[in-house]
């Protein structure tokens, strides 16, 4: 990734991704708060962000994963319900119009839009019971909504300093084994992209 620069500020058809991203959000939510956290290369993300984005950075990004960047990111903010959504996703406006204020959501695609090699998503009467690369369809699509007690389990989860180097799917599989009320949701007519790394963008 280092070769590339950050991921949030490669251009796809003229447009940075995390612009992409910011204005489908704003689209869909105008007055939602957007933050990005960000660990390399924050010095040159800040001079080219959108305005209206609240910059957070991770110092210890080269020793820490997901896991302390969300973190940072709900200490820094007084809402009680977010939406998590990876860096490195191009999706359309139904993906997020079907996210409700009252009920937590894992965003999944059975359309073979992301990758086989991707994390899998298993369900039972749309409830998630686990994430696995093992699972072949339907595929997690790297955007969760987080409420109620799935909010607090996940801000308990990211509280605990010992967890600093997991992964959001290693958060997300505590959280359902313990009583939850998530559900899997796939978006009808919805595009995904997920990029593996910035190479894939390049292509």
């Amino acid at each position: 990734m280092k070769s590339y620069g950050p991921l949030s500020l490669l251009k796809i058809d003229g447009m940075r991704l995390i612009e992409k991203q910011s204005k489908i959000i704003r689209s869909v939510a105008p007055d939602v708060e957007i933050i990005l956290v960000t660990g390399f290369e924050t010095d040159k993300i800040l001079k080219k962000i959108p305005y209206g984005i609240r910059i957070i950075e991770n110092c210890r990004y080269d020793e820490t994963n997901e896991c302390e960047d969300i973190r940072l990111a709900l200490n820094a903010t007084l809402h009680n319900k977010v939406v998590i959504i990876n860096y490195n996703l191009i999706f359309s406006e139904s993906v997020l119009k079907c996210i409700t204020n009252n009920q937590s959501y894992i965003i999944v695609d059975s359309d073979k839009q992301i990758s086989l090699n991707e994390i899998g998503v298993t369900s039972i009467d749309s409830k998630p019971t686990i994430l696995s690369y093992s699972i072949e369809s339907p595929k997690w699509c790297h955007i969760t909504s987080f409420v109620n007690r799935e909010f607090n389990l996940l801000k308990m989860l990211c509280q605990n300093r010992e967890n600093s180097r997991k992964l959001l799917v290693e958060i997300l599989n505590e959280i359902l084994n313990q009583e939850n009320q998530f559900l899997t949701i796939q978006p009808p007519n919805s595009k995904v992209i997920f990029f593996g790394d910035s190479k894939e963008i390049k292509k």
